[in-house]
């Protein structure tokens, strides 16, 4: 179980690596968005879809990444100072109570409008937009199945901690989010 647990983190952890690439694309995106209305009274809709859809694509396929590196803030102030067992516990109830009903109340929800968006091929309501609206549509339901995969690491890990056998979480490259500031 803890290589398919390993090969789910490491997965995530290498998609959220490459994606973090496509942030400066966005910015540069968004610059030119905003130089070429503000400053030349040009609008392109698809270069302002292109920074908004980039983007969209970006936080739905790198939020498994951020719970696997435990980049995600956390409202939690007791949680940092708690042990091993403690946070094995919350995280495990966190993901049996909240994450996996959340996955499955939002791909379930998704899932009518995905399949429409594929049957039609839809693509942007502007006549000048980015003709593969489905593609963005369907990252709602990748986002669903990539955190809900993460949470299957966090429910396996959380059990090993739990049970004593825990084994060591293989090396991240990011900083923890609780690290002390």
């Amino acid at each position: 179980m803890y290589r398919v647990t390993n090969l789910i983190d490491r997965g995530n952890i290498l998609l959220g690596e490459i994606l973090k690439w496509c942030l400066p694309v966005i910015v540069v995106l968004g610059a030119a968005v905003a130089i070429l209305r503000y400053a030349f009274s040009l609008g392109r809709p698809w270069l302002s879809e292109s920074f908004v859809w980039l983007n969209a694509g970006v936080i739905l396929l790198g939020t498994a990444s951020v719970l696997a590196t435990e980049g995600h803030v956390r409202v939690d102030l007791l949680y940092r100072r708690m042990g091993p067992k403690a946070k094995a516990v919350v995280n495990l109830f966190g993901t049996v109570i909240f994450l996996w009903p959340f996955t499955v109340i939002v791909a379930h929800a998704a899932w009518p409008g995905v399949v429409r968006s594929w049957r039609l091929m839809e693509g942007s309501a502007s006549i000048d937009g980015l003709p593969f609206l489905y593609l963005i549509k369907t990252g709602i339901i990748v986002f669903c199945v990539l955190l809900a995969l993460q949470g299957i690491v966090t429910v396996v890990r959380s059990l090993a901690v739990l049970r004593g056998t825990a084994e060591p979480r293989p090396e991240v490259e990011t900083e923890p989010a609780d690290r002390p500031l």
